[in-house]
């Protein structure tokens, strides 16, 4: 029988039980001293093992840093402050977490510029003007950030849902699931949202019932999701492309057809044959995208989709080949 395996909480109980487990493959046949491992990996599931000593790396790289760059963005920060304090959080509790991890910004500075009044001799007074800057650049917070405030780190061990083996498994199903019905208003919007940053649940479901939301609400929206999902899948249609510009399948095949059909044309040097050669290939390759898009055409007298048009020379070939089926 198969055996759903959390790989991080195997290597947890093989790690406590390293002696038994290699005594375990060192055997050639089974024996009663073995270490049953679906036994003791249920049980060290239900005992809560593998809770035991958060990874804070790996959780800041799974579960915070949505982007992979190695550094809290003032969005990813939010998460960690919806984890700790179980709500949302206000702007001055972000700015008291932020001054536990990397400390506070940095202080004013004043410069004192000194210079020669216009117009007067070498007797004249100077003009003393003060001017007041701060600098702006402040310290990233980054994973081991986390292992300074104290405050963190204790609500990390309580709060944080770091994987399936993590979590409680007695825990009712209501708490892997959240459900919050989005609408116009902001503060609802972003209390509802920071609930599941906190929450961090299996199953999200965001109703949309917003009909005249200002754009701060669709901007709170994008964080969110920005916060779960910072790096794009491999399999989305990268940025620099453009939107889709066809909203059905077919047309974006024969699009697609058209395009390799231009590419084959432009290598074969152009001229009229690779040109009726291209035209035909893309015709082909819609018509056939259309078959599929709409389950292949009907019976009956001329019944499915109309054969493509073949260049000059095409045609008897394909003559001869159909007589041959036949």
């Amino acid at each position: 029988m198969p055996h759903m395996i959390d790989t991080r909480a195997m290597g947890a109980l093989q790690a406590k039980l390293a002696p038994e487990f290699a005594a375990t493959a060192a055997r050639r046949f089974r024996t009663g001293a073995d270490v049953q491992y679906a036994f003791a990996y249920f049980h060290f599931l239900l005992e809560g093992g593998a809770r035991e000593g958060l990874d804070v790396a790996a959780y800041f790289g799974t579960e915070l840093d949505a982007d992979g760059d190695g550094a809290l963005s003032p969005n990813e920060l939010r998460t960690l402050g919806a984890v700790v304090h179980r709500r949302a959080p206000t702007a001055a509790e972000l700015d008291e977490l932020r001054a536990c991890l990397v400390g506070p910004p940095p202080a004013a500075s004043t410069t004192t510029t000194t210079a020669a009044a216009a117009g007067a001799g070498a007797d004249a007074g100077a003009l003393e003007t003060t001017a007041t800057t701060r600098v702006e650049t402040r310290r990233r917070v980054r994973w081991d950030s986390l292992l300074v405030c104290e405050r963190v780190t204790a609500a990390l061990a309580k709060h944080a849902r770091f994987g399936p083996a993590a979590q409680d498994l007695g825990a009712a199903a209501g708490d892997e699931v959240a459900f919050e019905m989005v609408g116009d208003d902001l503060n609802k919007t972003r209390d509802a949202l920071d609930a599941v940053r906190a929450k961090r649940p299996k199953f999200i479901c965001v109703n949309d019932n917003m009909r005249d939301a200002a754009p701060a609400v669709a901007a709170e929206l994008a964080a969110f999701f920005e916060s779960y999902y910072g790096a794009p899948c491999p399999l989305e249609r990268a940025a620099a492309a453009g939107p889709n510009a066809h909203a059905y399948i077919a047309p974006l095949r024969a699009a697609a057809a058209r395009a390799r059909a231009a590419r084959a044309a432009a290598w074969l040097g152009g001229g009229a044959a690779a040109a009726a050669a291209a035209l035909w290939a893309a015709a082909a390759a819609a018509e056939a995208a259309e078959r599929r898009e709409g389950g292949g055409g009907g019976g009956g007298a001329g019944g499915g989709a109309k054969a493509p048009r073949t260049p000059a020379g095409a045609a008897a070939p394909r003559a001869r080949s159909a007589a041959r089926r036949a």
